[in-house]
């Protein structure tokens, strides 16, 4: 338990505030909860339920019943805004700033402030514009300083590279310098077999030339037992027989050396091209339907969206004419492609492109749109029902057709469907029942399937058909 007193509590206050509390359960078990609050001999209970807690304020006998009531339903509306779900976690996780909420709202003495719910808030985000100004300056600042130092780091690379490109220059010319000194003091290699043939002919009639080998690289030493050092790359016959055992005891299969983009795509296998429609031209019709209705269920706007897709697949078959049955009596507005002849439509009902000789383009094109916006609740798609009334065991009992859900709240909702129309079959729909509780719920039994999303506090039940039979 946190409690926050404003003044010195003793102990036996204390456990006198523990009392009351411990009777409250059993007060509320002995009552008919006819009314929100309870009087005894020395206080009284002002209570409310939010889902499946209590929020209890008590108060002298002698307060004005009409404002604790008021103050009890702000505190009402204060609780979930500030624990959002109301479950065990949220509560311990901001009890805190249930404390802070409570403080903004009751004063020291007990008594309560002329204050809303959005003041309330104003006053918990503590919003100070010298703060803020604080906040904007350092923030420039930390930005400032971040920048320059970018610019410095930037200078000193530039200064580093500068001056290794200084060496590198300076150690090149030292070298070619000491090369030139080094090349004349030596004679050629030419000059010296042509010294050495003119002198060493020993007698022979046709002195012979002497004409230097090339030389040879020389071959890679074996390794022996005098070397020292690490080489790198050279992998052991054992060690590699040694993986490879293990790859063909757990079978895995080599990895393939890594490529270039270039060349891993050149030697990518080309994809099959996409299956085209073996049909010369291919229709597609979408409408979209918005609905909204008051609490009595009657409509207060319906508004359909639809558009009709052509596509050509067969050039010789694309330049055809479709020919359409629609009326424009009931009110749908009809808007054709640019490049679709107009008048043809609004005389004839038929859709063709202003030049016969083109063929409708193989992409999905939508050549014909239409809206209506009506009240008539003919053109509801489906119809549902809702009657909510209330329980006194403290459950919910929501019956959707086929579908009966308990829920732990003081409402029961029935809700039903039906469909009117013989001509429409109705594929995936999916209802959102909101339930405003966390747990899940129970379900007895379903024509379909259902999912309960406690984020949103909603059910989703999914029936894969509905139809007029």
């Amino acid at each position: 338990m946190v409690a926050r007193q404003f003044v010195e509590v003793s102990r036996i206050r204390l456990e006198g505030m523990q009392g009351l509390l411990t009777a409250f359960p059993k007060l509320l078990a002995s009552e008919t909860r006819q009314h929100t609050f309870i009087d005894t001999e020395s206080v009284r209970y002002v209570y409310q339920p939010i889902e499946s807690y209590f929020l209890l304020l008590i108060t002298n006998k002698t307060s004005n019943i009409v404002e604790d009531l008021h103050t009890m339903q702000l505190l009402a509306k204060l609780v979930p805004d500030i624990c959002g779900p109301l479950t065990e976690a949220h509560i311990r996780d901001k009890q805190f700033d249930l404390v802070f909420g409570f403080d903004e709202l009751l004063t020291a003495g007990g008594h309560a402030e002329q204050i809303n719910l959005q003041q309330i808030r104003t006053n918990l985000e503590m919003e100070s514009h010298e703060e803020k100004l604080h906040l904007m300056i350092q923030k420039t600042k930390l930005e400032n300083a971040t920048a320059d130092r970018k610019r410095q780091e930037v200078r000193i690379k530039e200064e580093q590279r500068e001056k290794a490109r200084q060496e590198r220059a300076a150690g090149i010319s030292a070298k070619a310098s000491g090369y030139a000194g080094f090349g004349s003091g030596y004679a050629s290699p030419t000059a010296a077999s042509s010294s050495y043939s003119s002198q060493s002919s020993f007698g022979a009639s046709t002195p012979k030339e002497y004409t230097p080998e090339p030389l040879k690289a020389p071959a890679p030493s074996l390794s022996s037992d005098t070397d020292v050092g690490m080489k790198l790359g050279g992998g052991s016959k054992q060690g590699s027989s040694f993986l490879d055992a293990m790859a063909a005891e757990d079978d895995l299969q080599d990895i393939p050396p890594v490529t270039s983009a270039a060349s891993s795509i050149a030697a990518e296998p080309k994809l099959p091209d996409a299956v085209g429609s073996t049909d010369p031209v291919s229709l597609a019709i979408e409408e979209k339907v918005s609905v909204q209705l008051n609490r009595d269920g009657a409509v207060e706007q319906l508004e359909v969206k639809g558009s009709l897709f052509v596509a050509g697949h067969d050039p010789d078959s694309s330049a055809c004419r479709l020919h359409l049955r629609h009326s424009s009596a009931n009110g749908v507005n009809f808007q054709t492609h640019p490049k679709v002849d107009k008048k043809l439509f609004e005389a004839q009902s038929i859709l063709a492109l202003k030049d016969d000789t083109k063929p409708f383009p193989p992409s999905r094109v939508a050549v014909l749109r239409w809206a209506i916006k009506t009240q008539d609740e003919a053109f509801l798609p489906l119809n549902i029902t809702c009657w909510p009334e209330e329980e006194s065991n403290g459950k919910v009992e929501i019956s959707i057709y086929i579908i009966h859900i308990y829920l732990y709240i003081f409402t029961t909702v029935s809700l039903e469907y039906s469909m009117d129309r013989d001509n429409m079959v109705l594929e995936n729909v999916v209802i959102q029942i909101p339930t405003g509780v966390v747990d899940p719920p129970h379900v007895s039994q379903i024509d379909g399937e259902y999912r309960h999303n406690p984020t949103d506090h909603v059910v989703l039940w999914r029936i894969p058909s509905i139809s007029s039979s």
